[in-house]
């Protein structure tokens, strides 16, 4: 870890705006770290430490409670979730009901839970 931190610093004077950190994930080899939800997060806190930067965490976040303690816990300042909306296109609107966000508006009910595209 403490090399890949030093990497962030100098990412960071190199006037990088946000560091997305990942253990890995394209080689055809099963990570040594045990995959569950959030499992790439202490990864992301640790660099948090290390910069002053935006940092954002990948690794199974499709559970909105989970995205939300990240956030409220500071562990991460941005959640990237392009697999989780790939497998769940309605994710962002489950999303809204699971947290209960009053405020959210929905601009096409077609993407409403429970209802189908025809």
């Amino acid at each position: 870890m403490k090399d890949w931190k030093i990497i962030g610093k100098w990412l960071e004077k190199d006037g990088i705006d946000c560091i997305d950190v990942s253990s890995g994930g394209l080689l055809d080899k099963k990570p040594n770290i045990p995959v569950r939800p959030g499992y790439q997060v202490p990864y992301t806190t640790a660099m948090k430490e290390a910069v002053s930067i935006p940092v954002s965490v990948v690794g199974l976040l499709d559970n909105p409670g989970l995205c939300e303690q990240i956030l409220q816990t500071n562990q991460a300042d941005l959640i990237l979730q392009g697999r989780a909306l790939i497998r769940n296109i309605n994710l962002l609107a489950e999303a809204v009901e699971d947290l209960r966000d009053i405020n959210f508006e929905v601009y096409n009910h077609s993407y409403q839970r429970g209802q189908r595209r025809s």
